[in-house]
């Protein structure tokens, strides 16, 4: 009996496609036809169904995973590339249609080129997996929704909408430079001294 509940754990924790790793999925493939139907700009209605659908997901993956256990290292990786994923391909397709102005596109793609180069760095040399953490999900809610009012034609606070939306840029990448910074100090302290 006590083997069976230890099997039916590691079995949680090893297998990929629980709920909160299919959620995440979804978003992902949400990714494409959102893009799509930003670029177009002519179905308001279907994208902001859509658009809500995806930040919901955002923040019910993370839930479930906590509540039921279903926490994963493929979780922790799958669930911020649907978010970068989601956010750049609906950058990319405003800027096509050009809707969205390049410094603001340059500092979205350009903050998550950061964090996904500084993310495997501190996986591959320290084993280490970063999670998502609430200013980065609050940061991706900020951006759909100024994505969302830009491809719906609400730009009466243009500058208010692209300022809010840098600021949330600077202010999350500020707070993920400080959590990678004490994650390298803290790793840096438990490795084994040199031989050299």
């Amino acid at each position: 009996m006590v083997r069976s509940v230890v099997d039916m754990e590691a079995a949680m924790h090893t297998n990929r496609w629980t709920a909160s790793n299919l959620l995440s999925a979804l978003r992902l493939i949400m990714a494409f036809p959102i893009g799509y139907l930003v670029y177009l700009k002519t179905f308001p209605v279907t994208v902001s169904v859509l658009v809500i659908i995806a930040c919901f997901t955002d923040y019910l993956d993370g839930y479930i995973a906590r509540r039921f256990n279903q926490v994963s290292e493929f979780g922790k990786v799958i669930d911020p590339i649907a978010d970068k994923v989601c956010i750049s391909v609906s950058t990319i397709a405003l800027f096509a249609n050009g809707t969205m102005p390049l410094w603001l596109i340059a500092m979205i793609l350009g903050r998550d080129a950061v964090i996904l180069v500084c993310g495997i760095f501190v996986q591959r040399r320290y084993g280490i997996t970063m999670m998502s953490n609430m200013a980065g999900k609050i940061t991706v809610t900020v951006l759909a929704l100024v994505m969302l009012l830009m491809t719906v034609g609400f730009d009466s606070y243009r500058d208010i909408q692209l300022g809010v939306a840098a600021s949330a840029l600077i202010l999350s990448f500020v707070l993920y430079a400080i959590a990678f910074a004490r994650t390298i100090t803290k790793s840096s302290s438990n490795l084994p001294p040199s031989s050299v």
